[in-house]
């Protein structure tokens, strides 16, 4: 079932990671154009602009992190209901057939207890892997920079010729 819940939420992680990592760009932006120009920032006034820009950046990351952590901790509280609920009918059927309740209330206790225990660990792995996907568009930034020529990151001056407003 986590492995459907994935399925189902998979795009939409691929989307918030991008937009988060965007988001973040252009945040960073942001501040070092408003930081490289304080003087006329300062001069003309323009301290709202930067400050709604920032915070209308921060506000979407804010959304997208909400939505990702959403998709991550939902599945656990689904699987608990499954869980529950499966277990109550297994009794309820158990009970109706058998008269006694001697050997098959000892069973779906240890597999309930065996629930209880293993959802926590998947519950982990799951958690992990909705971040990979998320943080994907960042690993691939890095990738893309650490997979540059050396001479090319090292070269003097590259931050000029990019232009104050470029974060390389």
């Amino acid at each position: 079932s986590y492995a459907t819940l994935y399925g189902f939420a998979r795009k939409r992680l691929w989307r918030n990671g991008s937009m988060e990592h965007q988001l973040r760009n252009d945040r960073m932006r942001t501040v070092s154009e408003s930081f490289g120009a304080i003087k006329d920032v300062t001069l003309l006034g323009a301290q709202e602009f930067f400050a709604a820009r920032f915070a209308e950046q921060s506000r979407r990351i804010s959304s997208a992190g909400a939505s990702t952590f959403t998709i991550a901790v939902t599945p656990k509280y689904v699987l608990e209901c499954i869980t529950v609920i499966s277990l109550i009918a297994v009794a309820m059927y158990m009970r109706s057939r058998v008269a006694a309740t001697g050997p098959w209330v000892g069973q779906l206790t240890f597999v309930g207890l065996a629930a209880y225990r293993l959802l926590p660990a998947l519950q982990q792995a799951f958690t992990a892997i909705v971040n990979i996907r998320t943080d994907r568009t960042a690993f691939s930034s890095i990738e893309r920079d650490l997979d540059r020529p050396q001479a090319r990151r090292d070269r003097p001056g590259l931050f000029a010729q990019a232009g104050a407003g470029t974060i390389l």
